[in-house]
């Protein structure tokens, strides 16, 4: 786990760590940080197959995988981590959870991806049959529940994440046949979160417990960071040059991370801190980097991304 200390303007007294991978394995990404520092994401192998794994500043854990992928998405305080993974018997992704020692088990449902959890244990994600319908699991062993869509809209949506008063976001195909960032209280009922001006299709991928969602609204090749407050009003964040950006993590204090595109197209780690101001996080050496999720300690986890396609699980410790 290599470890560096960076004085860069941008993003200075941040420390950048090289999280690391299974052995044998090429590259990695960590997803998701709790307040421990504690990580999940991915190891992929040489030849192309990805398992979960836990990121621990003892090293780097693969969680038991029965198939040839897998993948963790998201974590609690108690241990549990949720993702997804392939069966050995087939190449549809199931929606699993995984316990303290690392055993897999299903959750109730078949084929789809547990993509968030919280503190209390619920789980949210997607089923993919009969259509694909955001799911929430009110524990992991309850049956899921699909969630509502828009009205007049299509069977097509995904739950994302679940703060801890049980609030949901994710997307929503409309009955204009575009998707739409919404988010589900806590009983269930759905509602369409702003889209700002010339961005018609967004997607919202984080929230904290204050009540601050992010995510990404897009118009054709462009792709802008948004964060939506309370009421549901969207402000499109700042990018580094070119309108092409993502928001993909948020802190309880209002800092969000994500990534965004210099003018000559290549993607940046990135923070905005509670007023909107974006800062580049410098990434290991002769890389670029993306963010995609922020911890209430300030620690930020992604990848940095290396010439060709290697790319390695990384953090930004005091970054926050």
């Amino acid at each position: 786990m290599a470890v560096v200390a960076t004085a860069v303007p941008a993003s200075a007294a941040i420390t950048v760590t090289d999280l690391g991978a299974l052995p044998g394995h090429t590259y990695s990404q960590a997803t998701s940080v709790r307040d421990d520092g504690v990580a999940v994401g991915y190891s992929t192998s040489a030849g192309g197959y990805n398992r979960a794994v836990v990121f621990r500043s003892s090293g780097v854990t693969g969680l038991a995988t029965p198939g040839r992928h897998s993948e963790a998405l998201d974590l609690n305080d108690a241990g549990l981590v949720v993702g997804w993974a392939e069966p050995a018997t087939s190449q549809w992704r199931v929606p699993v959870w995984w316990d303290q020692s690392g055993a897999l088990h299903e959750l109730p449902g078949y084929a789809g991806e547990a993509r968030g959890t919280n503190e209390a244990g619920v789980v949210v994600g997607f089923l993919n049959f009969p259509d694909r319908s955001a799911a929430r699991w009110e524990s992991t062993a309850a049956e899921p529940v699909r969630l509502a869509t828009l009205p007049g809209g299509e069977n097509d949506s995904i739950a994302y994440d679940v703060n801890n008063e049980g609030v949901v976001v994710g997307y929503s195909r409309g009955a204009d046949g575009v998707r739409h960032a919404v988010l589900w209280d806590a009983a269930g009922a759905v509602s369409q979160l702003d889209t700002p001006a010339g961005f018609p299709e967004c997607f919202a991928y984080r929230l904290n417990d204050t009540g601050d969602v992010v995510g990404s609204c897009f118009a054709g090749n462009d792709r802008v960071a948004v964060r939506w407050n309370l009421t549901g009003a969207a402000t499109v964040l700042p990018t580094l040059g070119r309108p092409y950006s993502e928001a993909s993590g948020v802190s309880d204090a209002g800092t969000v991370v994500g990534s965004a595109n210099d003018a000559e197209g290549r993607a940046h780690a990135v923070r905005w801190n509670a007023n909107g101001t974006v800062t580049r996080l410098v990434p290991l050496s002769d890389s670029h980097g993306i963010a995609m999720d922020i911890n209430n300690s300030g620690t930020v986890v992604g990848y940095s991304h290396f010439s060709g396609t290697w790319f390695q699980a990384t953090s930004w410790r005091n970054a926050g």
